[in-house]
């Protein structure tokens, strides 16, 4: 039997050290590490924190010949990816998560509206109108910088939700102005300034009397496949539901335009992108470079149908003289495969698009409202990643790596076995050992608000779930309830804290002390209101001893807002007091859903932070404070004795594992456990003869 049996505490909250006093966390964003695979081999951005209805843009932003990727998020964040590759291979690093600082708003373009040689950012205002940032960029090689010229520009109006675009039609030299209406039409502003200086005037909401309205649903020749709405989001948020959005497969709405020479020509022709039309609108340019005549060519010009809303971004990715395209989904929480690749496989003037993949940005993306939860699960003295979705299914991500260097491999869609039914089956776990066998039983928050309870009747190397019941505890929340499992008192046992779903806004967090045993729970409900009233409709709690006082704090991560409020435990280790600290914990922010763990993903005895979001991601910061631990004191009683040198001889040769911090027990600092740190600790604990690192 390996340590966790009858270490009740350390196994199941998984917090089982105490990092050196007074050491606070200090965070550091990473997305590339720790290393992910699933089946297509290595997830370059696997802390990406996913991608769900995604506006996208191909902008050779730094003139060095290839083409930058921009990213737009649901939460307004626009992500700057430089191609650090060739005009032939691209090669994508993201360098600035959000370019401006400040969020977008719904939609953006890029056009050198000054003539000088510099693209500019243009956005939404939040009033149907357009945010203007001039680049001033300096050094090109540099992450491009802005700075806000006009927040209504030209007085141009846009309507909600449609990405305009920019184009000289006329080939006069300078940038005229394009807005596609929800009625179907398209508004046309003419630049009458100079390319230095523009001056667009509103000529017409009827350009080259385009529409797109439609008599009969488009693409009837392609099989609609894109299966029903995976979250919450659209079924709740918008009352739409897989039959209407099926339904609604043409028609005109909000929108995005652009305008390419796809037939290499010398005119441009137009693409249009609606959120009632799950492919894309192609108007051949009939006319010439100095006159356009748009005309409708195709309902379908995509070879796939998707979600809909899509947002085409060209450019010539491979070098080979046509333009291929990238496009987002941009309908909110469909599909987990939502920005598309597809490579022209044709020429400059006869375009034929192949799906290269519709993952074009690979990160770790499990639909939606990803709530993650790090327990080792397998019983090999690592921590797994297993994480709840908005498709009713955990993901399981094994640990094939060590504790001090993880390596998380995809080998689950469905772990368990458990699959969650209904319009939104959001599946949020919880692990504890709930009865003491060293084994961890399951918890499993759903959409109907209440609770299932697995009991794993497996062993800590193979885990096996049994239902025992479909509402623990006759427990009954509004939707999405979230169990936090701790001993508050000291007892040995597991208290329970809740956090839940309100749709009047009023979330909170209820206590439910445990008057049991840690081999059979017996829950008291005990507080309703945990921390003060406000203002939110989901609280997503853990507990974790952040400031290594001794007792356990409070983390709160809040929806709508993607961000986490710590409530510091101002009473003792047996009776709790939480304090509410201003501001936002650590500065982040994760977009509108952020569920929160603490634990320590590298074994050096601190507490890192992975947090969920609601676009079905990951983001981990990993904690960079500096901390000390007693090398040696591998059963953590604050002494180097014989049981140390015991439990260390039983993990090196027998694979138990123990209690404290890897580093701990890793005397000569190579990252493995091996006879050499044996040796050391024997010299230690007998000799007192100090080594290592």
């Amino acid at each position: 039997m390996r340590w966790q049996t009858g270490t009740l505490i350390g196994a199941v909250v998984l917090f089982y050290f105490q990092p050196a006093k007074g050491v606070l966390p200090s965070y550091q964003r990473q997305i590339t590490t720790p290393p992910v695979t699933d089946s297509a081999g290595s997830v370059p951005y696997p802390f990406l924190g996913g991608i769900d209805s995604p506006k996208d843009a191909l902008v050779d932003v730094d003139n060095d010949g290839d083409f930058d990727l921009f990213l737009l998020r649901l939460d307004g964040q626009l992500n700057f990816f430089r191609n650090t590759g060739t005009p032939s291979i691209f090669n994508y690093m993201l360098e600035k998560q959000n370019l401006i600082d400040t969020s977008v708003g719904t939609w953006f373009r890029f056009a050198d509206i000054n003539g000088d040689g510099k693209k500019d950012l243009f956005c939404d205002n939040g009033a149907a109108g357009i945010r203007y940032y001039q680049n001033t960029t300096v050094n090109l090689s540099q992450t491009p910088t802005f700075s806000l010229n006009s927040s209504a520009f030209q007085g141009i109006f846009t309507e909600f939700n449609n990405i305009p675009a920019f184009v000289d039609i006329d080939n006069d030299a300078d940038l005229d102005f394009f807005s596609g209406r929800q009625v179907g039409s398209l508004s046309f502003y003419r630049n009458d300034g100079t390319v230095f200086s523009p001056n667009l005037v509103h000529i017409t909401d009827t350009y080259d009397n385009l529409s797109t309205l439609e008599t009969a649903p488009p693409c009837t020749a392609n099989t609609v496949s894109f299966p029903p709405p995976e979250t919450f989001w659209r079924s709740r948020l918008e009352s739409q539901t897989s039959s209407a959005l099926q339904k609604n497969q043409s028609g005109h709405g909000a929108n995005n335009i652009d305008f390419a020479d796809i037939d290499a020509d010398g005119d441009y022709d137009f693409f249009w992108g609606d959120i009632n039309n799950i492919n894309m609108y192609y108007f051949k340019n009939e006319g010439n470079s100095s006159a356009s005549n748009l005309v409708k060519t195709s309902n379908c010009y995509l070879p796939i149908d998707n979600p809909g809303f899509n947002t085409p971004a060209f450019g010539d990715l491979d070098a080979d003289g046509d333009k291929d395209m990238v496009v987002g989904a941009a309908n909110i929480g469909i599909v987990r495969d939502n920005l598309i690749y597809l490579r022209n496989d044709g020429n400059a003037s006869t375009a034929n698009f192949t799906v290269v993949t519709k993952n074009f940005l690979r990160d770790i993306d499990v639909g939606g409202f990803a709530y993650p939860q790090l327990v080792d699960i397998d019983g090999d003295c690592d921590k797994d990643l297993i994480t709840g979705s908005s498709v009713g299914r955990l993901f399981f991500f094994k640990n094939v790596g060590s504790v001090p260097n993880p390596v998380y491999q995809l080998v689950s869609t469905n772990f368990g076995g458990i699959t969650l039914g209904g319009l939104s089956p959001v599946a949020i776990p919880t692990f504890a050992d709930i009865d003491a066998d060293g084994d961890f039983d399951l918890f499993l928050g759903k959409d109907n608000g209440t609770v299932s309870f697995y009991r794993n009747i497996g062993t800590p190397q193979s885990p096996l779930f049994s239902l025992i019941t479909n509402k623990y505890l006759n427990l009954q929340f509004d939707t999405n309830p979230i169990f936090a499992f701790a001993d508050i008192d000291r007892d040995v046992d597991l208290d329970l804290f809740t956090g839940e779903w309100k749709f009047t806004g009023s979330a909170n967090v209820r206590f439910y002390r445990n008057e049991g045993t840690p081999q059979s729970d017996a829950f008291t409900f005990e507080i309703s209101q945990v921390i003060p009233a406000a203002t939110r409709i989901q609280t997503i709690p853990t507990l974790v001893d952040y400031d290594s006082d001794s007792d356990l704090d409070l983390f709160i991560g809040n929806h709508p807002q993607g961000t986490i409020q710590l409530f510091r435990n101002d009473g003792t280790p047996d009776t709790f007091s939480f304090t509410p600290v201003a501001g936002d914990y650590a500065g982040i922010d994760v977009g509108s859903w952020a569920a929160p763990i603490f634990p320590d993903i590298d074994g050096d005895g601190d507490y890192d932070l992975l947090v969920g979001t609601e676009e079905g991601g990951v983001f981990f910061y990993r904690n960079t404070a500096a901390v000390s631990l007693l090398k040696g004191d591998v059963n953590l009683d604050g002494i180097l004795t014989s049981a140390d040198v015991v439990a260390l001889l039983n993990s090196t040769f027998l694979g138990f594992c123990f209690k404290a911090p890897f580093n701990a027990g890793d005397l000569n600092c190579d990252g493995i456990l091996t006879g050499s740190d044996v040796v050391k600790i024997l010299n230690l604990v007998f000799l007192g003869i100090p080594g290592g690192c």
